[in-house]
């Protein structure tokens, strides 16, 4: 009876052309230049770590202290610092903005599987990437997407 069940449930499909050039296509309207001004604090994180050597806790690059008000703060997105620089040293500015479109085009690819395995149709599944791509372009933050 448990293999009649598990045979009848559909499984998520990737040989898809249409899948493959919509995510072709997500890549190439997610590259446009990085909004904000925080990739610069990202960079700079990860370049003291990359080349110091060191996590710096305390470090607030306000101009104004030296320590954040509330004292040592946890950052929990310290190797995303350290890719971001790394890609940027190795690549440049172009590698950030590949890398960013190369995350949304992966957060979409397994936002498809997921809906899939969930029973919607193409149709619908394809609406929910596009929102969420949508959304991601408009305002999206590298540290965010990469510690996810």
């Amino acid at each position: 009876m448990q293999a009649s069940h598990s045979a009848s449930k559909p499984q998520p499909r990737v040989d898809d052309l249409w899948l493959w050039l919509s995510l072709l296509a997500i890549f190439l309207w997610t590259l446009i230049p990085i909004q904000g001004f925080d990739i610069w604090f990202y960079l700079e994180v990860g370049r003291q770590i990359v080349e110091e050597h060191h996590i710096p806790w305390t470090d607030s690059y306000l101009g104004t202290t030296d320590v954040y008000a509330f004292g040592r703060h946890a950052n929990h997105a310290w190797i995303s610092h350290a890719i971001f620089y790394l890609f940027y040293k190795g690549f440049g500015l172009p590698g950030l903005l590949a890398l960013r479109s190369l995350l949304i085009t992966s957060t979409a690819f397994f936002t498809y599987l997921n809906c899939r395995l969930a029973n919607l149709s193409k149709p619908w599944s394809a609406v929910l990437i596009l929102l969420g791509v949508f959304t991601m372009r408009s305002r999206f933050l590298l540290r965010s997407v990469l510690f996810t």
